[in-house]
């Protein structure tokens, strides 16, 4: 929001705040006027009434008008305590769904699907390859709440038309570490070098780097927003998200801190993500 708007939106807040008392003293306030008007334009002298018309500004008043601006008054407060209504029970409803059990998920880690993930792949072991090889990668998530359904990675954009997809948990356990598979989207994405890899993101990350910090005269880190969406046993929905940023130094991916957002910012994202092409 604009800082000039600022302080036309406090006045604002302010002014509905008072009309919850003065809602009628503004009825009474209109009504005064127009009595007045009317007593004048019947009963005052021709000086009283060229006074009031300077001062007033206004043609003279019936009780039309008069019911007509009372009408007008009183339906402008009743959209207003709807308005508030509303939102206390909305209000009210948040503070239900933001229970201290509810699932909190942080973003931990980037690496190597666990081996004994049920839906784990890999290469058997052979004459050439003395261990079982794991290619599959995705990010580590650390519940501190109440156990947490259905998680669903959003699709995080690299950079233009650079995406990478996740596939979806079915619960992480409170206090337990969970695991989204994680990929590039290579068959819809911008093609950007000549290796395009999957599963590597760190790679993908570092290639990506370079080549914006080559058009600038101060280089940055590659940062994108991640989030996941989930919900609680209640169906409750609830969405994760934080800044990840590819470090070069140590050829690693560090999040920042998680914010969590209730239902419906957590719909809205949910939603983005089911319908994105």
């Amino acid at each position: 929001m604009p800082k000039w708007i600022l302080p036309i939106a406090r006045w604002f807040t302010h002014c509905r705040d008072l009309s919850i008392r003065w809602w009628a003293v503004t009825a009474i306030g209109w009504s005064v006027f127009c009595g007045a008007d009317t007593a004048i334009a019947h009963f005052g002298s021709d000086a009283a009434r060229d006074i009031w018309k300077t001062l007033t500004f206004h043609s003279p008043l019936g009780w039309q008008t008069w019911l007509i601006g009372f009408l007008f008054i009183g339906l402008v407060f009743v959209y207003d305590g709807s308005y508030r209504h509303t939102k206390r029970i909305v209000r009210e409803k948040a503070a239900l769904m933001w229970s201290d059990d509810r699932p909190v998920l942080l973003f931990d880690s980037w690496g190597e699907v666990p081996h004994d993930h049920p839906e784990a792949r890999f290469h058997e072991v052979s004459e050439y390859q003395k261990e079982r090889e794991y290619w599959e990668r995705g990010f580590f998530l650390t519940n501190q709440g109440g156990t947490a359904h259905e998680i669903y990675l959003m699709p995080v954009p690299l950079t233009e038309n650079v995406y990478l997809l996740g596939q979806t948990a079915a619960r992480i356990d409170r206090g337990t570490k969970g695991f989204v598979f994680a990929y590039m989207d290579v068959e819809h994405n911008a093609k950007f070098g000549e290796d395009f890899e999957r599963w590597d993101l760190p790679k993908v990350m570092a290639v990506l780097e370079k080549k914006i910090n080559a058009a600038r005269v101060e280089e940055h880190p590659l940062t994108a927003e991640i989030g996941v969406v989930y919900r609680d046993v209640r169906g409750v929905w609830f969405a994760s998200t934080a800044k990840m940023t590819y470090r070069k130094d140590i050829n690693r991916i560090i999040f920042g801190p998680t914010e969590q957002f209730p239902k419906p910012l957590a719909v809205e994202k949910l939603a983005a993500l089911l319908t994105r092409p």
